[in-house]
């Protein structure tokens, strides 16, 4: 997953309420998204969340911005 945009959360991937996402041998980089989880970013604590060998890297968010580029995980 690469060089996707989102003005608000989660440019590369978001995961709304109610949600679950898997990746196996993936990678998600180089996206962007103006408040954080630039890479994947999850709106909800209670969602299965389940990595294996998969990289996140430079992804970006604006200057300043209150939530982790790569990863976000909870209520925004």
């Amino acid at each position: 997953v690469r060089n996707g945009s989102n003005s608000f959360l989660g440019g590369g991937i978001r995961v709304d309420t109610g949600g679950a996402l898997t990746m196996y041998n993936s990678t998600v980089s180089n996206n962007f998204s103006g408040y954080g989880g630039s890479g994947i970013g999850v709106r909800d604590n209670n969602i299965e969340l389940v990595l294996v060998n998969t990289t996140i890297a430079n992804n970006r968010t604006n200057t300043g911005a209150p939530i982790g580029a790569a990863l976000y995980v909870g209520f925004a």
